[in-house]
């Protein structure tokens, strides 16, 4: 015998499957709650069937909800990580932890190779912020419109790495 479950708040078919039969009476057929052993309809497009109150019935799919927009708060947050993100991925690339630890070398003058790279990667920090603040604040203010990720990457400045002799 097939038992239908369906869900105990919505009452929407979940699945079916073959019942248990009881223990202390093998000709009897276990019913769990939120089971049935009345067989749902099938649903068409945009409906679900639903067991309420004692019979299945069909169901319009709710509309789905809208996404709620992001805060002011936190477009910044999303914007200023991704951006940092990006540097420090570039300062990755060259074999630093982070843009910060890379650019603790720019004044370091005993490896040579540390302190160009160092400085230029702290040159090009410094141009990305003004870019991603100046992106920012025009998106805060209502000016533009909120850049996808890639889309803001894609309008920082280019690191241009050092001729290093």
């Amino acid at each position: 015998m097939l038992i239908y479950h369906y869900d105990r708040l919505t009452g929407r078919f979940l699945q079916a499957e073959g019942a248990d039969s009881d223990p202390k009476d093998p000709e009897t057929y276990l019913v769990p709650a939120f089971a049935t052993e009345i067989e749902p309809p099938a649903a068409p497009e945009g409906m679900f069937a639903a067991f309420i109150d004692g019979a299945w019935g069909l169901v319009a799919e709710p509309e789905p909800d809208e996404p709620e927009p992001e805060s002011p708060e936190q477009i910044q947050i999303r914007l200023t990580a991704v951006i940092q993100r990006h540097l420090d991925d570039q300062a990755r690339t060259m074999a630093y932890d982070n843009i910060f630890t890379a650019v603790t070398y720019a004044e370091e003058p005993i490896v040579p190779k540390f302190q160009i790279e160092g400085a230029a990667l702290r040159a090009w920090r410094s141009l990305v912020w003004a870019h991603g603040y100046g992106v920012l604040a025009a998106v805060l203010a209502a000016e533009r419109a909120v850049p996808t990720e890639e889309d803001l990457v894609a309008e920082l400045p280019v690191f241009v790495p050092p001729v290093i002799e």
